[in-house]
C-alpha cells in the first residue's frame, strides 16, 4: 500500500489570515483569563495550587532542586520555572501562582495552533484550537498554578515537531533542527512530569504498532514503500531515545521519580484484585453526585466532553471497521497517524478507568488522560467536518449559524464547568477578604490551638497559596472535625454551603463568640469540665 504525499500546511487559502487566526485564538484565552479576574479578583483556595505553592517556596528557600522537606514525585520544572519568574517580576510567590497561573495559560495558544495546521494540512486550525481550549477536563487543568499548562502544551509541542519532522526529512537542515527541538521539548516534558511523559511516550510507541499494522498489505506483509519506511523508522528512534531521556532522568537526574515505578506495582495489585473480586470495588465517579447540584447538570456542563468523545469514537470506529474490511485506507501519512494516535490515546483512556477504580492515583487518572485525548479527537472530529464539507456542493446558512450557536453555548458551559461555578458546583473554591482576616486574627489570638474552618481544604488552600511554605501559628482543621477542636470558623459563605451540602455547622447555640467582623465569627465551645479551655 502507497499513501499519497501529504500536502504542504500552507498549501491551502484559509478564509482568515494566519495572523488574524492567531490573534482571535489569544482573543479566546483572554476572555477566560478577564472572566477568572472578574468573577474571583484573585480570592482563589485550589488544593493542587496550594500544594505547589508549598514546594515551589521550598526551592526558593533552599536553593536547590531537591529540597529536603518536599518535593514534587513526577518533576521539578515547574517549580524551577516560577522560581525564575519570581525573581524577574519581582513579584510575590503567590501573585504569580494566581495571576500567572491564569495569564500563562495563554502560551498554549501557539502549539495547539501549528499542531492543527499540520494535522489538518493549512485548514480548520483555528476551529480545532477553539474547541480544544474550551474542553472543559482541559481548560481546569491548563488554569490552574501548576505544571498542567505546560505538560499539556509541550505534548502538543512535541506531537507537532514529530509530525513535522517526518514532512521535512528531504531537507537535512531542517529536518536536523526539528528532531533537536522535538528531543529538547521531550525533556521538558519529562521534568515537568513524567508520569505524563511517559503517557505520551507509550502513546507514539502505540501510535507507531497501529502504523504498522495498517501498513501491511492484508496484514501479511509489510509495505515497501521507501518513504513510509523511513518515517516508521523515524517513529522507532523517536520512541526509543524518548524512553533513554526517560530513564536517564528517573534512575540519574531526578530519583524521587522513580516513586512512580513503586505506584505502577500497586496500580497492577489494585487491579488484578479488582478484577478478581479479592477487595470490595470503589466507585471514584460518586464524587460527580457530591460536587454538583445533581447529575443532569453536571451532564449538561460537560456536554462538549460527549459529544467530543461520542463523535470521535464513532469516526474512529467507522474509519476501523471500513479498513478491516478492506474499504479504507489512508489516504495520507497524517490520516493514519492521527488514526493511529487516536487509538493509542484511546486504549490509555479505557485503561485510566480501570486504574480508577483499583483506587490507586488519587482514582482520577481518567481526568488526566482525557485532555491529552482530546487533543487527537479534536482533530479528527474537525478534519471529519471538514470533509463533509468538501463533499457537498453547498452548505446551508443555517448550519453555520446553528454551528456558532452551539459552540458559543459550549464555550459558556465550558467555563462554568472549569470554574466551579457556585452556581451549580458544592466544590467551592472562592473566598470572602473577611475570612482571611478571621484567619489573622486566629493566627495570633488561637496561637498553637486548632481551629475548624470549613467542610474541605478551600480555606486551608486560601492560606496556604498566601503563605506558602510558612505555617501558621493556629493549626487550621477541615474535613472531618477533629474531636479535640474547640474553635470553629462559621462565615455566611460556610452558612451557605452548609444549607448547599445539608450539613450541620459543629456549633452549638450555647458556645462563646470570641470573633467578629460582620461577615466571619469564630465560636469557641463551652467546657464542659474544670479541665478544658
Amino acid at each position: 500500500m502507497t499513501l499519497a504525499h501529504e500536502p504542504p500546511a500552507d498549501s491551502y487559502e484559509a478564509p482568515l489570515s494566519e495572523r488574524l487566526q492567531i490573534v482571535l485564538l489569544f482573543g479566546l484565552a483572554g476572555m477566560v483569563v478577564a472572566y477568572l479576574l472578574l468573577r474571583y479578583r484573585l480570592l482563589w483556595g485550589e488544593g493542587d495550587t496550594a500544594t505547589f505553592t508549598v514546594l515551589i517556596e521550598l526551592m526558593l528557600r533552599e536553593g536547590t532542586l531537591l529540597p529536603e522537606q518536599a518535593t514534587y514525585a513526577n518533576g521539578f520544572g515547574f517549580q524551577a520555572l516560577a522560581m525564575q519568574l519570581v525573581y524577574i517580576t519581582g513579584l510575590s510567590l503567590a501573585q504569580v501562582q494566581l495571576i500567572g497561573g491564569w495569564l500563562l495559560m495563554l502560551w498554549l495558544v501557539i502549539p495547539m495552533w501549528l499542531l492543527y495546521r499540520e494535522l489538518l494540512n493549512g485548514r480548520g486550525m483555528l476551529l480545532a484550537s477553539a474547541l480544544l481550549l474550551m474542553q472543559p477536563e482541559f481548560l481546569f487543568g491548563v488554569m490552574r498554578g501548576t505544571h498542567e499548562k505546560f505538560t499539556r502544551g509541550l505534548t502538543i509541542l512535541c506531537l507537532y515537531l514529530l509530525l513535522r519532522s517526518l514532512r521535512s526529512q528531504n531537507r537535512p537542515a531542517q529536518f536536523a533542527g526539528l528532531v533537536i527541538s522535538f528531543y529538547l521539548s521531550a525533556y521538558a516534558l519529562i521534568t515537568f512530569n513524567s508520569l505524563l511523559a511517559t503517557s505520551f511516550i507509550a502513546a507514539t510507541a502505540g501510535a507507531l504498532v497501529l502504523s504498522w499494522l495498517v501498513m501491511r498489505e492484508g496484514l501479511l506483509t509489510l509495505a515497501i514503500n521507501p518513504t513510509v519506511s523511513q518515517w516508521l523508522q523515524r517513529l522507532v528512534f523517536a520512541t526509543a531515545t524518548c524512553l533513554i531521556i526517560s530513564f536517564v532522568f528517573i534512575f540519574y537526574l531526578y530519583p524521587p521519580a522513580q516513586s512512580g515505578l513503586r505506584l505502577l506495582d500497586s496500580t497492577l495489585d489494585r487491579a488484578a484484585a479488582l478484577m478478581l473480586d479479592v477487595e470490595t470495588a470503589i466507585n471514584p465517579y460518586d464524587v460527580i453526585n457530591i460536587g454538583w447540584i445533581n447529575t443532569p447538570v453536571y451532564l449538561v456542563l460537560t456536554l462538549s466532553n460527549w459529544l467530543l468523545l461520542g463523535v470521535s469514537a464513532l469516526l474512529w470506529l467507522w474509519q476501523s471497521g471500513r479498513w478491516l474490511q478492506g474499504r479504507w485506507r489512508p489516504a495520507s501519512r497524517n490520516t493514519l497517524l492521527l488514526w493511529a494516535f487516536y487509538g493509542a490515546f484511546g486504549l490509555q483512556g479505557a485503561l485510566s478507568i480501570l486504574v480508577d477504580f483499583s483506587g490507586a492515583i488519587s482514582g482520577n487518572l481518567q481526568h488526566r488522560v482525557f485532555p491529552s485525548f482530546a487533543i487527537v479527537a479534536v482533530a479528527m472530529v474537525v478534519r471529519a467536518l471538514l470533509e463533509w464539507i468538501d463533499n457537498r456542493k453547498q452548505v446551508e446558512r443555517w448550519l453555520y449559524r446553528g454551528g456558532a450557536a452551539l459552540f458559543s453555548a459550549l464555550v459558556v458551559l465550558s467555563i462554568i464547568k472549569a470554574t466551579n461555578e457556585p452556581l451549580v458546583s458544592n466544590k467551592w473554591l472562592f473566598y470572602h477578604p473577611a475570612e482571611r482576616t478571621a484567619l489573622a486574627w486566629a493566627s495570633t489570638a488561637l496561637a498553637d490551638r486548632s481551629l475548624w474552618v470549613g467542610f474541605d481544604e478551600r480555606l486551608i488552600a486560601a492560606d496556604t497559596i498566601l503563605l506558602g511554605a510558612e505555617r501558621e501559628p493556629v493549626e487550621l482543621d477541615g474535613w472531618l472535625l477533629d474531636p479535640t477542636t474547640s474553635d470553629f470558623m462559621v462565615s455566611d459563605i460556610l452558612r451557605q454551603r452548609a444549607l448547599r451540602l445539608g450539613l450541620p455547622l459543629p456549633v452549638a447555640a450555647d458556645d462563646f463568640i470570641t470573633y467578629d467582623n460582620g461577615k466571619v465569627q469564630v465560636y469557641h465551645r463551652r467546657p464542659l469540665t474544670i479541665y478544658q479551655r
